[in-house]
């Protein structure tokens, strides 16, 4: 990971899950408040033809459960093996020292990273009902393991690159902070957006640190010179900013493309129970009732 494209790669991976959770949670806050009975006849209408079939058992597996896997095993791969013809699948040196820890500890982390959408796969698709509180769990305890990884993943390194990667612990420990509430208030919106956000802000965060540490240019920053270090916090916020701005711009394109689908008008919901992990339409306590007075007052998609 000390490298340009050691930074680019998580960055673009934890930055690839915000894009698809402003996608996934946006849509779901927008149409959740459709027709329960429209919603389970749509998911239990069984497709013809063969490619259907296979599409549909595709849709089934969890996006972000999968790309936790093709990523975390991915990378964990590349740390001991890239580039090609190299083996760091050892930690000892023959004379008895230690080898390739940074190397290794990478791998834990990714690997953490798999593990947790190993659990989100058996738990969505495998298990009779889902565990949502476990899923919350695992994806909590891969983020508390990077955190643990990223504050003793210091020795060697100068001034400057010590406090860019505190803005990323700081990013980090509110993450694991927001996922452990969400092991007790799954549904909750406001920590669903506030772990979508600091994901996102984790991801161009890496990305901008890849450009800082490792300049495509050669010019490499000052390590001493204080203003270096001052700048730091304030991209950081820029980064906020921005990540706040696209996550408005997704769901303002959510809203107008679902406005001229349907053509019909729609609610939105308080306090909706929304799924963290990708919403399982087939799973009908997780679909809203209404009543008869509901549904003459007001249109439904």
């Amino acid at each position: 990971m000390g490298t340009w494209e050691g930074h680019i790669s998580p960055g673009v991976a934890f930055y690839s899950f915000g894009i698809v959770f402003c996608f996934q949670y946006s849509r779901q806050y927008l149409l959740r408040g459709r027709n329960a009975k429209e919603t389970r006849e749509r998911v239990r209408k069984r497709p013809s033809t063969f490619l259907g079939k296979l599409w549909q058992q595709i849709r089934l597996i969890p996006l972000d459960g999968f790309m936790k896997i093709l990523y975390g095993f991915g990378a964990a791969m590349a740390e001991l093996f890239y580039p090609p013809g190299t083996n760091k699948l050892y930690m000892v040196y023959p004379n008895g020292t230690w080898a390739h820890l940074n190397e290794w500890q990478h791998f834990t982390m990714y690997m953490s990273f798999a593990a947790s959408g190993v659990v989100d796969i058996i738990s969505q698709r495998c298990a009779r009902k889902r565990l949502v509180v476990l899923e919350k769990a695992a994806v909590a305890m891969a983020f508390y393991i990077t955190a643990l990884l990223l504050f003793f993943h210091r020795h060697g390194k100068h001034e400057l690159e010590l406090d860019a990667h505190t803005l990323l612990l700081y990013a980090n420990l509110s993450m694991c902070l927001v996922l452990t509430a969400e092991i007790w208030l799954p549904w909750d919106q406001r920590l669903i957006w506030a772990h979508t956000l600091l994901v996102m802000q984790m991801g161009s965060w890496l990305f901008n640190l890849a450009f800082i540490l490792f300049p495509l240019n050669g010019k490499k920053w000052d390590p001493d010179d204080g203003n270096n270090q001052m700048v730091l916090p304030i991209f950081f916020c820029w980064h906020i900013f921005l990540n706040c701005a696209v996550l408005g711009v997704i769901f303002l394109f959510q809203w107008l493309w679902i406005k001229i689908r349907r053509g019909k008008p729609y609610r939105t919901i308080e306090e909706a129970e929304l799924n963290c992990c990708g919403f399982d339409d087939s799973d009908e306590n997780l679909l809203p009732t209404t009543s008869s007075g509901d549904n003459n007052s007001s249109s439904r998609l």
